[in-house]
């Protein structure tokens, strides 16, 4: 009996893994979603390209697009960097968990987070004329925060299929991306500040409690025996 047990334990832990995979792929979205926030960077998308008015589509596909690579060169390579400095994803994780955790912190405060751009990027972007890869590409919608969600979730990545699956949610957020960053001039006067700003808030949320997941996790990894004390 003992001996068809261990299958049925790997089967059941199998189907346990398929059935949780539609669950981890929606909160990876959500989460990319969050990092990118289109609608808290549709007022800066339309401020950069306020003299340039008739291209902001083609504005937003080009930015949009140096997001996607952008994400992608640091989900595939991104690992490689840090066992070059010998640092584990477990430490990645924590202190990822610690820059979300104050990106929504700025978010709950309806405040723009300087982790993905300053003042000074800012004046720059005005005499910029590839302003699509710079400031809206990197780290406009590219910022650190969904450079590191990304890296920790292809890093967590066990076959070549959940990779492709990642590969499709960083996809999927690009072109959520440039649907609202096109439609901004139409969107943002409709919901005005305040409709952004409860966005954000909320956003800020969801950014709050994946972050404490994120570090947890991470220390966790790391800590091993004070995981199993405090029973996480």
């Amino acid at each position: 009996m003992e001996r068809h047990s261990a299958p049925a334990v790997q089967e059941a832990v199998g189907t346990f893994r398929r059935m949780s995979i539609p669950v981890e792929l929606t909160k990876m979205l959500v989460a990319l979603l969050v990092m990118i926030d289109p609608p808290g960077a549709a007022p800066m998308f339309l401020a950069i390209t306020e003299r340039h008015a008739k291209h902001r589509t083609k504005i937003a596909f080009a930015g949009s697009l140096t997001a996607f690579t952008v994400l992608m060169a640091s989900g595939f390579f991104g690992q490689h960097i840090l066992d070059m400095f010998g640092i584990s994803i477990s430490s990645f994780r924590v202190i990822g968990g610690i820059l979300f955790l104050a990106m929504a912190i700025d978010m709950l405060n309806a405040r723009s987070s300087r982790a993905k751009k300053t003042p000074e990027e800012e004046t720059e972007a005005a005499s910029r004329k590839e302003m699509s890869i710079v400031p809206i590409g990197i780290p406009l919608l590219a910022g650190p925060g969904a450079i590191s969600s990304v890296l920790i979730y292809m890093s967590e990545s066990e076959n070549p299929q959940e990779k492709a699956a990642v590969v499709g949610v960083i996809g999927i957020a690009c072109t959520v991306t440039f649907v609202m960053l096109a439609l901004a001039a139409l969107i943002a006067p409709r919901i005005g500040q305040t409709g952004i700003n409860i966005l954000k808030r909320l956003m800020g949320l969801v950014l709050g409690a994946l972050a404490i997941e994120f570090i947890v996790g991470g220390l966790g990894e790391m800590l091993p025996g004070l995981a199993g004390g405090a029973g996480l």
